[in-house]
């Protein structure tokens, strides 16, 4: 779906479609999306990109390369109460200035849960990262707001780059193998989080972006 177009779905699936499972491209173009399942395979399961966006609310997206991913200077995606599962590369990608906000989404066994490279600002709250098989969230750079939020079982809770700037608030830390990760130039400022270690973050790390 391109240039201005609009479409609105609820109940629907979308499985192995041999590209995004839902494409979002250009300003004005909108996509609403209410209790659907995107099973896209090697693509992502909604692609919101060059000014369009996307709202998803109580929607499933497993088993595809990225679950939501959004690119681009003014494009933005909105998930509510969404499960994004067993994502290739990330359950959520935001990417070269655009912005996202998550709420009350879990997102479990990807490869990261949200990955983060944009000059926009993704906000966070009451989301669950569980179990994923590197970063609960990699931000390379931008401003990321994490706010009652909770990371269980993940290789690393959060990895900041030099660029990030992140906010991290009422959250919960446990059994992670790592809480926070923090290269040299990365802006953490946290308050009232609850660590199940002494070892809160862990800084003077390598840059990890590209």
């Amino acid at each position: 779906m391109k240039d201005g177009g609009r479409v609105t779905a609820t109940g629907e699936t979308i499985v192995d479609s041999g590209g995004p499972g839902v494409q979002v491209t250009g300003v004005g173009t909108t996509a609403s999306l209410v209790s659907c399942s995107i099973r896209s395979g090697a693509a992502a399961g909604i692609l919101v990109e060059a000014g369009g966006s996307g709202t998803l609310t109580a929607c499933t997206m497993s088993a595809n390369d990225v679950g939501a991913e959004a690119g681009g200077e003014g494009t933005r995606i909105d998930c509510v109460k969404c499960e994004i599962t067993e994502s290739d590369s990330a359950g959520v990608a935001v990417l070269e200035g655009a912005s996202a906000a998550l709420s009350e989404c879990t997102l479990s066994a990807n490869e990261d849960g949200a990955y983060i490279d944009t000059a926009g600002r993704v906000e966070m709250s009451g989301c669950r990262f569980v179990e994923q098989f590197d970063d609960g969230i990699e931000a390379i750079s931008g401003v990321v707001n994490i706010t009652g939020c909770l990371f269980d079982g993940n290789a690393y809770a959060i990895n900041a780059g030099a660029s990030a700037r992140l906010a991290v608030l009422d959250s919960e830390f446990w059994r992670n193998e790592h809480q926070l990760l923090a290269a040299v130039g990365a802006e953490i400022v946290q308050k009232d989080n609850l660590f199940d270690s002494p070892e809160e973050v862990e800084w003077g790390l390598p840059d990890s972006s590209p």
